[in-house]
């Protein structure tokens, strides 16, 4: 695959500074929306199962979709899903996203369950191109 061809991405950094224990991970539906298609030879998702009370950022949730070329055949993958992460007092974060390489996507969302913590960064991602979202999201 060249590194000219359209992407798509989402990426989630959490800070847990509750004071009140780790966010754990519950659930991460994937592969029913992009029908198990990954980036040949790339890294398809990440999730974290314990971000730890710390106040240190951590790499939350990684997904990535592609178009292009892979040993002479053209590939698509576009990525989707919904991540739910369990807060310390048992409120979620709910995230979910369906984006297309190579296009204008709607914004990723990042939904709290409750008002009991603080969020800041779920509805201001950074992105250039409407196609690649990194959330840095901190809770407290």
């Amino acid at each position: 695959m060249s590194s000219s061809s359209p992407t798509c991405s989402i990426k989630v950094n959490i800070t847990n500074s509750t004071g009140q224990g780790p966010i754990t991970f519950n659930t991460f539906s994937f592969l029913e929306t992009t029908g198990g298609d990954f980036n040949a030879g790339g890294q398809p998702f990440t999730v974290v199962t314990i971000i730890e009370d710390s106040s240190s950022e951590s790499p939350a949730l990684y997904g990535q979709g592609y178009s292009g070329y892979y040993d002479g055949d053209s590939t698509f993958s576009a990525t989707a899903g919904t991540a739910i992460f369990n807060m310390p007092n048992g409120d979620t974060l709910t995230i979910t996203w369906d984006l297309m390489p190579g296009a204008t996507n709607k914004v990723p969302t990042l939904s709290p369950s409750s008002n009991t913590y603080t969020y800041t960064g779920l509805t201001n991602p950074t992105t250039s191109d409407s196609a690649n979202f990194v959330f840095d999201v901190t809770i407290s």
